[in-house]
């Protein structure tokens, strides 16, 4: 997966710098927010290109035995939207993005682990409390998700809550619901950031404990989801690959992994590097 040519509009291309006190508050939470990393006229543009793969996608993810007796479910989610179409890959290789991923990974290389579309729709329940990096085929802790809202989203659209600190309770043998049971024994403070903008993101950490409310407005919750890792992360060996949890929101069971080697290659791209 690479940009093509004289697709890359917009700021973009631009690097955004991440303040010293943010880099900070995140080592502590495992989670910030940053305001105006996009333009609106970016997300404009691209809005359209995610909208279509949502549409054409949906009939493939929404499945009666998706949800419960009530008929409801968390959310529709499309990965890897780059395979879908050509016009959505400036955005997900963003270098802007990017750079926000290395200077809180602390990294001079970061690598693209995945992309998603995720749309919680009025009526969608909450998402589980979950850590990403019980979910993932790489043996590292640093990784990382840029969650991005495309259009204004208000409280009640399903923003994303999380367990400030929980990022320390990085046990891959207990997984989510026994690192959810000690967070919650510690007394670890809940974080919502509420309303956001076109343009905003909120960053957290792969070991960072997070869900996303219901949506119980009447307007469709568009959001996207980047996840980063510092280059140089293997793949799980065998054994542990086996003790992973079945996954349909970041399982990647259709790529090439390779057990204990470096994970690179068109499926894991260099999204950013430093001069």
């Amino acid at each position: 997966m690479s940009v093509p040519p004289n697709l890359a509009p917009f700021d973009l291309g631009e690097e955004y710098r991440v303040p010293h006190e943010q880099i900070e508050q995140y080592k502590r939470d495992g989670h910030i927010y940053l305001p105006r990393v996009l333009m609106k006229e970016t997300l404009d543009y691209f809005r359209p290109f995610f909208r279509q793969i949502m549409d054409q996608q949906n009939k493939h993810v929404r499945k009666w035995d998706e949800r419960d007796p009530e008929g409801k479910k968390e959310s529709i989610t499309v990965k890897y939207l780059h395979r879908y179409s050509v016009g959505v890959i400036p955005f997900i290789l963003a270098r802007r993005l990017g750079k926000i991923a290395a200077d809180l990974l602390e990294t001079d290389s970061v690598r693209m682990l995945g992309n998603y579309g995720v749309y919680k729709e009025p009526g969608d329940k909450s998402t589980r409390w979950h850590q990403d990096n019980n979910h993932i085929f790489l043996d590292t802790d640093r990784t990382l998700t840029i969650w991005i809202p495309l259009t204004d989203i208000t409280r009640h659209m399903g923003t994303m809550v999380f367990l400030s600190g929980s990022h320390s309770l990085n046990d891959r043998e207990k997984g989510d619901v026994k690192n959810l049971a000690h967070a919650i024994r510690k007394g670890l403070p809940e974080v919502n950031y509420g309303a956001m903008q076109a343009g905003d993101v909120t960053v957290h950490s792969g070991w960072t404990l997070h869900t996303a409310l219901s949506n119980t407005s009447e307007q469709t919750r568009e959001v996207v989801t980047l996840m980063y890792f510092a280059d140089g992360a293997r793949f799980l060996s065998h054994d542990k690959m086996k003790e992973l949890p079945r996954s349909i929101h970041l399982a990647r069971p259709e790529l090439e992994i390779k057990a204990g080697e470096v994970a690179k290659g068109p499926d894991y791209p260099i999204v950013y590097q430093r001069m």
